[in-house]
């Protein structure tokens, strides 16, 4: 590594810099991302100057134990600190001169319309089938479903208002009559004294979900259905491209997804 090195500036604390200017902005979970990824970079780097040497030979570093994506995400939380850095003038060096890895796409290609109806009807329980619903008619993400509260849903206008968006920007989306009725068959079962309208079935009854526990649940449905993989951002995807193809009206969602009810015997079997 000699000769890719260079003395770099007090990188602790302007790494303490954008986290203060990210914190306004950003969730805890952010936070903490940045704070593990430069933790890599860090330990890699050993606190020398970055340059485009020593970036590339960092990806290459972490293509041992990452996939391509893996690594793409890693280098996504280093190199914006790198370009906060660049902007505020802590740093000459400007990330964007690194070629990152290629990310593979092959996860995030949208469910087709047979894929969609085969993943509602493999939804065992009224939680789950609201969940699909809810995530394939808004394209929620993750951690806003997870946060969704019972209080937040505005069954007269069909609305779900997500108070923690991304940025922490809060905003209202509306969802089809055919996700307002999966989601009151699951309003009619679920623990009333939990806060989280989606909350845990399991040993930990009426606690919030997680995204990772969200993400499990989304995969064995979609192993059922024969739709693999399945999580949260594919379902995300797919809203866009059926949101994109009915030109903006939601109309085409509530079609798709009144293809599948479920029976009386799924309505009351919770799926643990």
């Amino acid at each position: 590594m000699r000769g890719l090195r260079k003395k770099a500036p007090d990188w602790p604390e302007v790494f303490d810099l954008f986290l203060a200017d990210r914190a306004p902005t950003c969730r805890p979970r952010t936070l903490a991302f940045y704070r593990q990824t430069w933790g890599y970079w860090a330990k890699f780097s050993g606190g020398d100057a970055p340059s485009r040497e020593l970036c590339q030979a960092f990806l290459l570093h972490l293509g041992k134990t990452y996939n391509p994506n893996g690594a793409l995400s890693v280098w996504r939380g280093v190199r914006a600190v790198l370009n906060f850095a660049h902007k505020e003038g802590h740093s000459p060096f400007d990330p964007a001169a690194v070629t990152p890895p290629r990310e593979r796409k092959g996860q995030k290609e949208p469910l087709t319309a047979a894929e969609c109806r085969a993943v509602l009807a493999a939804c065992l329980n009224p939680r789950d089938k609201a969940l699909v619903s809810l995530l394939l008619d808004t394209g929620l993400r993750a951690q806003e479903v997870c946060s969704v509260r019972a209080e937040d849903l505005n069954w007269e206008q069909r609305e779900v208002y997500v108070w923690n968006g991304k940025g922490g920007k809060p905003r209202t989306v509306p969802f089809s009559a055919t996700t307002a009725k999966a989601l009151k068959r699951w309003a009619q079962v679920r623990e009333p004294e939990s806060p989280w309208f989606f909350h845990n079935v399991d040993n930990s009854y009426g606690t919030q979900l997680h995204p990772v526990y969200l993400t499990r649940c989304l995969s064995r449905i979609g192993q059922r259905a024969g739709v693999t993989p399945l999580g949260p951002h594919r379902l995300r995807h797919t809203f866009g491209r059926l949101y994109v193809a009915g030109g903006g009206d939601s109309a085409h969602l509530q079609r798709l997804m009144g293809h599948e009810t479920l029976s009386m015997t799924q309505n009351l079997h919770l799926n643990r």
